[in-house]
């Protein structure tokens, strides 16, 4: 059982509304260093797909085959990289005066939402492995 066509489109419009949130914060300031977050999008999923192999971190299945912790590890690294030059790029960019504080704002409301997308898409899987009843029942299931 996977993601439902609901959880989908709110996975679509979340990702969609901050990949355009960065997309404005270069376009209005008419200035394009902001852009090269997104080749943190495209490098970020890398390290993830090539030492978990995709899959999730307690089944210890990993592309390099081997019980080895040691790309598990480096894998994490490379990945906690990625995500903190996912905000840092454009802050460092905001500092040295080449892009205005304005444009950094927006760099960091879209990725706000590209955090949020991802752990919508990871709490989305967790439902659906475990029955996906979890958390579409109301408020009452939130203190049960």
């Amino acid at each position: 059982m996977g993601v439902s066509d609901d959880q989908l489109a709110i996975l679509a419009v979340t990702l969609g509304c901050g990949l355009l949130l960065q997309i404005l914060g270069c376009v209005i300031y008419a200035n394009w260093w902001p852009f090269l977050v997104m080749v943190v999008n495209v490098i970020a999923p890398l390290p993830y797909f090539l030492f978990f192999g995709g899959q999730s971190h307690s089944e210890g299945e990993m592309f390099f085959a081997g019980n080895s912790r040691g790309f598990l590890g480096f894998g994490k690294f490379l990945l906690g990289g990625c995500l903190t030059s996912y905000v840092g790029l454009p802050a460092i960019l905001a500092h040295a005066g080449v892009i205005t504080p304005e444009a950094l704002a927006f760099e960091l409301a879209g990725a706000a939402f590209i955090f949020s997308s991802g752990a919508l898409y990871v709490k989305f899987i967790s439902d659906s492995r475990s029955g996906g009843s979890a958390g579409t029942s109301g408020s009452a299931g939130l203190y049960t």
